[in-house]
C-alpha cells in the first residue's frame, strides 16, 4: 500500500509524469510510452487511495488557492505525508481551469458518501443487474451483492481519476452512474465472448459456464480495470486526430455527461445511453449533431482500421 510517494520508486520527473497523467495534462499513451512497465505502475496508481485521493485533493487544492490568492490548505487536514508536501505544492497544474472547485478531504467523502448511498444509484444499480445481468447470477454463480459491489467501486474509482474537472455535484454523479454502467457492459462482454468461450448457450434460454472454471471468472472480473484498455487507447488516438463534431459524437456514443444533449433528450444522456436501445440512442445522438447514417459508418470504418 502506497503511503508516501517515495513507496512508488520513481524519480522526480516520473513522479512529475505520473500526475501529468492523473491530472490529464497528458494521455494513457503518453503514459505508457515514458514507463517501460506502465502496466505495473498504472496497478499501483489505481490501487492507492493515498495518490488517488489525498495526493491529488491537496495539490489542486494548493494550486488553486495559489492562483485566487486564498489562504494555502493545511496538508495535515489532506494526511499528506511531511516528505510530499513540497513536490505536491510545486506540480504544474495550469492547464486546469480554476473554475473548477477544489473541496478539502472531508468535503469530498461526504459528497461520495452522498452519492453512493443515494437512492438514484441504488435505483440504477438495481435495474442494470435485474435486467441485464440476471443471467450471471442465475448461470453463473455471481451474487446480486458481488455485482454490485463492483460497479460501485468502478464508479469511485472514475470520480477519483475525473477530479477535479467536475461543473458540479450532479456532474460528479453522473460521472460515477455511467462509469458503473460501462462497467456491468464490460463484465457481461467479458463473460459472453465467443473467444474466451465462456459460455454456452443452453435450449432452455440459460447459459452454461464452459472450459473455465468460476474462479478464473472471478479473477477477471477483479483485473479488468487494472489493464490499459486498447480500446480506450484507440479512441483516444481517434480523438487526437478528429475535429470537434467527431469527438462530441464519440463522447456522447460513450455516454458521458453532456448537458445540452440532456436537454436536447428531455432526460439525462447518461441514463439515456444506458437505458435506450443502441440504434436508437445513436439516432438521437446524430439529430442532435447534425451527421447522417453515412458519415457514422464511414467513422466507424476508419476506427476498425486503426
Amino acid at each position: 500500500m502506497t503511503t508516501k510517494l517515495s513507496d512508488l520508486g520513481l524519480s522526480k520527473a516520473d513522479l512529475i509524469v505520473v500526475f501529468d497523467y492523473l491530472f490529464r495534462k497528458i494521455t494513457i499513451r503518453q503514459f505508457k510510452d515514458h514507463f517501460e512497465d506502465s502496466l505495473a505502475l498504472k496497478r499501483k496508481l489505481d490501487r492507492s487511495g493515498y495518490i488517488l485521493l489525498n495526493c491529488k485533493l491537496f495539490a489542486f487544492a494548493h494550486y488553486k488557492a495559489k492562483q485566487k490568492n486564498l489562504r494555502k490548505p493545511n496538508p495535515k487536514l489532506y494526511d499528506i505525508h511531511p516528505e510530499d508536501v513540497r513536490f505536491l505544492r510545486n506540480l504544474d497544474l495550469s492547464h486546469i481551469p480554476t473554475k473548477y472547485e477544489s473541496l478539502t478531504l472531508a468535503q469530498f467523502q461526504r459528497a461520495i458518501a452522498s452519492f453512493l448511498s443515494s437512492s438514484s444509484f441504488d435505483s440504477l444499480l438495481g435495474k442494470f443487474i435485474n435486467k441485464k445481468m440476471r443471467f450471471l447470477i442465475k448461470s453463473y454463480g455471481e451474487t446480486k451483492d458481488s455485482l454490485d459491489m463492483a460497479m460501485r467501486l468502478h464508479a469511485l474509482y472514475n470520480i477519483y481519476r475525473v477530479y477535479p474537472y467536475f461543473d458540479s455535484y450532479l456532474h460528479m454523479c453522473n460521472v460515477g452512474k455511467g462509469a458503473a454502467a460501462k462497467h456491468g457492459h464490460s463484465i457481461i462482454k467479458a463473460r459472453t465472448t465467443k473467444k474466451a468461450q465462456r459460455l454456452l448457450s443452453n435450449s432452455d434460454g440459460t447459459f452454461s459456464s464452459v472450459h473455465v472454471p468460476l474462479d478464473s471468472v472471478i479473477h477477471t472480473l477483479s483485473t479488468e480495470e487494472e489493464s490499459i484498455n486498447p480500446h480506450m487507447e484507440m479512441l483516444e488516438k481517434v480523438k487526437t486526430r478528429a475535429s470537434p463534431r467527431v469527438r462530441l459524437f464519440i463522447s456522447l456514443m460513450s455516454g458521458d455527461f453532456h448537458p445540452e444533449f440532456s436537454e436536447f433528450l428531455g432526460m439525462n444522456n447518461c441514463k439515456a445511453a444506458l437505458e435506450m436501445r443502441f440504434d436508437s440512442y445513436q439516432a438521437h445522438v446524430q439529430k442532435y449533431i447534425g451527421v447522417t447514417r453515412a458519415q457514422v459508418d464511414k467513422l466507424f470504418l476508419k476506427i476498425r482500421q486503426l
